[in-house]
């Protein structure tokens, strides 16, 4: 008789143990902070190679440098300096790229990790018109957003040969 109320109660604690589990745990979850903003940046440093496999195929690296500006009804380093490091690989202006994004105010930092795409049209008077868009997610940071996590959007645009525009919005939290 005792086995049997043994197991039963083992049992019990093994259903107990799995509702909490499963019911508990998206309580304790830390809500997310929406954030968003708005960069400008210019080129500081470009190299560029032709792969020469197909006409326009080219790899680059860049280093684009600027600030960033609160959009946003959170607060999130408003007027910071960015740094984007950029690998890109494009042919006749279309491709991937990956980058990563130092934002920094005094102590406090945030680096993420960015991939996306770019494309490249012409204009009705022929001008090339550069956009580019993907994703990006924090990979840690310094001061108040020391162990952030999350991640978000971005969406830009060439506004002169070297310089561009990027709005982004995205959600983190503190580890």
């Amino acid at each position: 008789m005792q086995i049997c109320t043994f197991r039963q109660s083992v049992a019990a604690s093994i259903c107990v143990a799995v509702i909490l589990a499963f019911c508990v745990t998206p309580l304790m979850a830390q809500k997310m902070t929406a954030i968003s903003g708005k960069m400008t940046l210019a080129a500081t440093l470009q190299e560029t190679v032709e792969i020469g496999d197909t006409e326009g195929h080219v790899v680059s690296f860049s280093v684009y440098e600027g600030t960033n500006s609160n959009t946003g009804t959170n607060e999130f380093m408003d007027d910071a300096h960015v740094v984007n490091t950029v690998h890109n690989d494009i042919t006749k202006g279309n491709g991937f790229h990956q980058s990563y994004v130092e934002i920094s105010n005094k102590d406090d930092v945030t680096f993420a990790k960015c991939e996306g795409t770019t494309t490249t049209i012409l204009s009705e008077d022929g001008t090339p018109v550069t956009t580019f868009e993907g994703t990006f997610t924090y990979i840690g940071g310094a001061g108040k957003f020391e162990n952030i996590h999350g991640s978000g959007t971005y969406k830009g645009k060439y506004i002169a040969k070297n310089i561009y525009i990027v709005m982004w919005d995205g959600e983190y939290a503190i580890k």
